[in-house]
């Protein structure tokens, strides 16, 4: 059974629930947040909390609007999704980029910043971090040979893990550098996964291996598993 239907004018790279009411849709072009209300008493905490971002913002939102690349645009209108669940789902912020097309993203395990990796209409690709609290939008830029795959947030640090399609970057939000290379021997890797721990990364390849580095060791992998018989693309 369907409970609620939410139709999006673009292509959908995927999707978080942030809250058990607070949904984040990402589109190839914007990240939509919205509030699902299933009962009346599980949307009004979201609901506020973007009211409360909207007017700690809304001044520098209007003055930086022309110079930054990412649009920050305020919703409070309630559209009815289905009368028989009398559901609700309230658009309460969207985040439209001007120049890039997203590709893949993560969430801070904080829920409060996003890292998007994006695609330029030069074929040059980027990262983008979103602090969507206060509306903050910062362009990261390192130098590689080849195409930026994935990004993920490292869980117990300010750090990103940046895999392209050989290698992979721990970068340092903090310094704005990179800390380390880590080199992995494959020709195209596919993902990449991190242990709750944050000391341990998991990489897949599309060489049919999986790889396991640690990053207190050296940059090679601590372990190559070749565990498949055709390529790997996914790990978790």
């Amino acid at each position: 059974k369907t409970i609620l239907s939410l139709h999006i004018k673009e292509e959908i790279v995927g999707l978080r629930f942030i809250t058990n009411a607070l949904l984040m849709v990402v589109g190839v072009k914007s990240v939509i947040f919205y509030c699902v209300r299933l009962k009346a008493s599980e949307y009004s905490e979201a609901i506020e909390r973007f009211r409360q971002i909207y007017e700690d913002n809304k001044e520098k939102v209007i003055l930086e609007a022309s110079k930054s690349k990412a649009e920050f645009t305020f919703n409070h209108h309630e559209n009815k999704a289905s009368a028989e669940s009398n559901g609700v789902i309230v658009d309460l912020m969207r985040i439209s980029l001007k120049t890039s097309k997203i590709n893949s993203f993560d969430l801070h395990p904080k829920n409060d910043f996003i890292v998007l990796t994006c695609s330029k209409s030069d074929s040059t690709n980027q990262i983008e971090v979103i602090n969507f609290s206060k509306c903050k939008h910062t362009v990261i830029t390192i130098k590689t040979k080849s195409k930026i795959e994935k990004t993920i947030f490292h869980n117990r640090k300010p750090y990103l893990v940046i895999m392209t399609v050989t290698h992979l970057f721990i970068f340092d939000l903090q310094k704005q550098e990179i800390r380390k290379k880590l080199v992995s021997g494959c020709r195209y890797l596919s993902d990449v996964a991190i242990h709750g721990s944050g000391n341990h990364l998991l990489v897949s390849s599309k060489d049919k291996r999986l790889l396991w580095f640690d990053l207190d060791s050296n940059e090679y992998p601590f372990k190559k598993l070749k565990v498949h018989n055709s390529m790997v693309t996914h790990c978790t």
